[in-house]
């Protein structure tokens, strides 16, 4: 310890009497932290689709679908057919960017789904205000481990990856979106990021209430349910990139 300094003293730009370096991280803007953990379900979805807080345990010392604390969301499809949830959460300040991350598991990605590459939308996005709506969606293909981003006309899926999502462990993806010049940034998927160069977003006239709408959507199988697990649900917004 330096002398005449007390152990628990921390010296203002970064160094401790120790010696140790210690600095402050800026918080980011936070819009939404979804963990799951209360009694109350807060997305929407669609007749097709069954949602729970769930608990399960591992079957292995890896494949917990849960992140943190004890719960995370489970949703389950219907054979052969599209389901869809949803969540709408009010902009809190004028956004230049936005940043929607979150973990997800599934135990049977080979099986559970339909052919496509639209198939799985891992992270889809919708930004109103009172003029326009701007949308981006990303999605996954079981079948090739190919990835997808929509194109700014909305009706096209761009390939942009190929990565396989593990069966056995929680993967995790971040997309960011630049508000501004509506343009997509990049997507982190499972600690590998993916710079986008020029991609917009779709951006159309809207007179809907200012808004965000996040949605996962996915199209089962025609002999099995598809069921994707979510945990750690974030959105943050106008953070630097």
């Amino acid at each position: 310890m330096a002398r005449g300094a007390p152990d628990y003293m921390v010296v203002t730009g970064g160094r401790t009497p120790e010696r140790y370096f210690t600095y402050s991280l800026p918080e980011l803007p936070l819009m939404l932290l979804d963990n799951f953990e209360t009694t109350v379900i807060k997305w929407i979805y669609d007749d097709t689709t069954t949602l729970s807080l769930d608990s399960t345990a591992a079957t292995t010392s890896k494949s917990s679908p849960v992140v943190s604390g004890d719960k995370c969301l489970k949703i389950t499809g219907t054979a052969n057919f599209s389901s869809t949830i949803q969540r709408y959460v009010g902009a809190k300040d004028v956004l230049t960017n936005i940043g929607i991350s979150t973990y997800f598991y599934c135990m049977d990605w080979a099986n559970m789904f339909a052919a496509g590459n639209t198939s799985v939308e891992i992270v889809g996005v919708r930004v109103f205000d009172s003029n326009y709506f701007k949308d981006f969606r990303i999605f996954y293909e079981p079948a090739t481990y190919k990835w997808y981003y929509s194109n700014d006309g909305g009706d096209t899926a761009i390939e942009f990856a190929t990565l396989m999502m593990s069966n056995t462990i929680v993967n995790y993806i971040k997309l960011f979106l630049d508000l501004e010049n509506d343009e997509a940034k990049f997507v982190i998927i499972n600690g590998i990021k993916y710079t986008f160069t020029n991609v917009s977003l779709q951006v159309g006239a809207s007179s809907a209430i200012s808004c965000i709408v996040l949605a996962m959507t996915f199209t089962s199988a025609a002999a099995k349910a598809g069921i994707i697990y979510l945990d750690d649900y974030t959105v943050t917004y106008n953070e630097p990139f």
